[in-house]
């Protein structure tokens, strides 16, 4: 096969980039005692500027998300109608509308102390609204930063080099391997956005979608301490690291064997054709890796770094948040206000009763709650005094992956085919696998 050597400044436009994207969102570094990322560091810059007027700009937002797409029906204006990424904001079904402006309703009801008290309640709308106005805040650097990730060749590269292991165990071509890792890594709501805007450019087929975003959206080390600090368990951070991985790796190779993933077809966005990662003749794999890394950040320009961190800011804003506001409120209240998820998680009791948990009927529902917000088990969670049987609930709570508030509303609005009965079938069947392997560590490491 012919080749044409790259020059060096065309190595260093993937080079350089693709190492900073690496080092924001993948590399720990000690700040103040503590492991952070540099995308962490800048996100907390960012929420500093933004927090004085946080409150603000999120009325304002979900009321523009509210507003815009009533008048896309009715007046249909060009600036809507013959804009690809205004059309998909907001020129959206009548659901998605009546959700916008509960959504809005929620907000309001919250930050004026107005209406029916189980909407404003800090244990519901306040809940709610922290997970979105840290959403708001988190994704005006991560929207930008993450194009280093996606469009200067590391995935690429990377890809090339690992495809041989991501195969075989996970089902999923080697460039989902960074994909993976901004997961596991880096934060959960960050790997979901790269393996939506991977699915969205054609890089991935539903299928191969779905299972990253249901099978390795798991939070970082760095929210695993915060969250480990907030459950009281931050003495046990490594056993809960150990335990919560050991859990996660056996899901992330089982489930994407079987019902519904199994079932998902592996069809790309608007018909494009499967990527082939197959190396040419006459070249090595390292050859292939860093031509196909350096082709890819060529073909990107400072204005498409600016456009598409900009769309993708407007998709989390106008599209995502008033999503989560909405799921997250309306879970929160019915966990407050009903005894739902006491009956449903019923079956989980004499199970954690065999397993030698004591306060089981207090630890089932959490069980159980994940699914709606993984903050909700870890705050619920530090009201057990059993040690051991807050320790598994802090695990399980992680390891389930799935919570509808982010993951779930990211899946959805990805338009990957996959919806709310099959999301909950994958969190199931995460919970079960992952209760075995949780409770024999927690017996192990827990005394």
């Amino acid at each position: 096969m012919e080749t044409k050597k790259a020059s060096t400044a065309q190595v260093l436009k993937f080079l350089i980039p693709s190492l900073l994207g690496a080092v924001l969102f993948l590399v720990p570094m000690q700040v103040n005692g503590k492991f952070v990322l540099g995308v962490s560091i800048l996100c907390d810059i960012i929420q500093g500027w933004m927090n004085p007027f946080v409150n603000q700009l999120a009325i304002l937002l979900f009321a523009i998300s509210a507003a815009l797409p009533i008048i896309a029906k009715v007046c249909k204006p060009k600036f809507i109608t013959e804009n690809k990424t205004m059309r998909s904001l907001f020129d959206v079904s009548p659901v998605i509308i009546g959700v916008r402006i509960v959504a809005l309703v929620y907000l309001v009801c919250y930050l004026f102390q107005v209406g029916p008290e189980c909407i404003w309640n800090p244990a519901t709308g306040g809940e709610a609204y922290n997970i979105v106005s840290t959403i708001l805040t988190l994704m005006v650097g991560t929207s930008f930063l993450i194009s280093l990730l996606t469009d200067f060749g590391i995935m690429d590269f990377v890809g090339i080099l690992v495809r041989k292991l991501m195969k075989p165990l996970f089902t999923l071509p080697g460039r989902a391997s960074l994909d993976c890792i901004a997961s596991w890594m880096g934060s959960s709501l960050t790997g979901a956005l790269l393996t939506s805007t991977q699915y969205k450019d054609g890089y991935y087929s539903k299928r191969e979608a779905c299972v990253i975003m249901t099978c390795f959206s798991t939070a970082a080390f760095s929210f695993i301490f915060i969250l480990a600090r907030v459950c009281g368990l931050e003495d046990y951070f490594l056993p809960s690291v150990l335990t919560i991985y050991a859990a996660v790796i056996p899901c992330a190779i089982l489930l994407p064997r079987v019902y519904p993933l199994n079932r998902q077809k592996d069809e790309y966005v608007d018909g494009a054709a499967e990527i082939k990662e197959e190396i040419p003749t006459g070249l090595g794999k390292m050859q292939w890796a860093v031509r196909c890394a350096v082709e890819k950040a060529d073909g990107m320009t400072f204005k498409k770094f600016m456009v598409k961190g900009v769309q993708t800011v407007g998709s989390v804003w106008f599209d995502v948040l008033p999503m989560v506001m909405f799921v997250a409120a309306t879970g929160m209240i019915v966990n407050e206000y009903t005894p739902i998820f006491q009956i449903l998680t019923a079956p989980f009791v004499p199970i954690l009763n065999l397993m030698g948990f004591a306060e089981a009927t207090v630890a089932a529902p959490m069980l159980l709650t994940g699914f709606l917000d993984q903050f909700l088990p870890v705050a619920m969670a530090g009201a057990i005094t059993a040690i051991d049987t807050r320790f598994f609930v802090f695990c399980m709570a992680i390891a389930q992956i799935i919570y509808l508030s982010e993951i779930g509303v990211m899946i959805i609005r990805s338009k990957l085919d996959f919806n709310l009965a099959k999301i909950f079938l994958v969190f199931i069947e995460r919970t079960v696998l992952s209760m075995p392997i949780i409770w024999l560590l927690t017996r192990l490491l827990i005394h």
